[in-house]
């Protein structure tokens, strides 16, 4: 388990992956991930990011990069959060992972449905 500070002192504990390596990481999931996500590209090797709370009992904040199933998902985020407007690119859930991995301020990948975060892949 790694363990998180957050702002107030508390310190949270959060699992670590186990069971899935760099080289399946290209070919499948992980937990509610899918195979293959898409990213919201803003440019120059930017992607859409949010701050997202996770569900309670132990809510915490998390920074990450948006993840969708699909590119219409992809619509429904811009509608929502217009400083998420980019175009979507498709890449393995390894890539993405690499991709969020790369970013010292992002946490996690955000998996998003319907305008709302219902998966956290943490990253660090």
């Amino acid at each position: 388990m790694k363990e998180a500070k957050t702002s107030g002192g508390a310190v949270l504990e959060r699992p670590e992956p186990t069971g899935v390596t760099e080289d399946k990481m290209a070919d499948v999931g992980f937990w509610d991930f899918p195979p293959r996500v898409y990213l919201i590209a803003k440019g120059g090797g930017k992607y859409a990011a949010m701050n997202s709370t996770t569900p309670p009992p132990d809510s915490m904040n998390v920074n990450g990069i948006i993840a969708c199933e699909t590119d219409e998902e992809c619509q429904v985020i811009a509608s929502l959060f217009p400083a998420a407007m980019g175009e979507p690119e498709l890449h393995t859930f390894g890539e993405a992972h690499d991709i969020a991995r790369g970013k010292p301020d992002i946490q996690a990948l955000l998996l998003m449905r319907q305008g709302r975060c219902v998966d956290v892949h943490w990253v660090r």
